[in-house]
């Protein structure tokens, strides 16, 4: 069962897969991402660059019934995605242990966690990009089976 969030995000989130299914059939390389905004309903797309007129046109038809927002991102997604990589293994440092990296909300950047065993100063001079970079701190991940009670 959906709630009522979830619900009103529905065509929101077919017509975000309008988007991705244009931009993965035409191979554009602007299209950093798509997210959904609760007060108003709006679906955020976030680009590098000119938006390319097909997709100019999906996005004034979704206009006509649903608020959709088109905002310039720094980056593309293919672009944080490389630097993504980059980082976690090309460049990943042995004295410094890297969680996770990924994309900031917003595509300015990249998003880096260390393990809290790791000097923060050392991992921020260590871990270099020309991109932003934002760090956090986290321990292992503990994944936990659970039996059919404790469900």
């Amino acid at each position: 069962m959906l709630d009522a969030r979830a619900i009103a995000q529905q065509p929101l989130v077919e017509a975000g897969d309008r988007i991705q299914a244009l931009v993965g059939e035409r191979g554009y390389d602007g299209f950093a991402n798509l997210a959904l905004e609760d007060n108003p309903p709006t679906l955020v797309l976030r680009w590098k660059g000119p938006l390319p007129e097909p997709v100019q046109h999906l996005v004034a038809e979704l206009t006509s019934t649903l608020q959709v927002v088109v905002r310039e991102a720094r980056y593309s997604r293919d672009e944080l995605l490389r630097e993504t990589r980059r980082i976690m293994t090309v460049n990943r440092p042995s004295s410094v242990k890297i969680w996770s990296a990924g994309p900031l909300t917003d595509c300015s950047g990249l998003h880096v966690t260390i393990d809290q065993s790791t000097d923060m100063a050392h991992a921020k001079h260590t871990i270099t990009s020309p991109m932003k970079l934002e760090f956090s701190v986290s321990g292992p991940v503990v994944l936990t089976c659970l039996g059919p009670d404790d469900w």
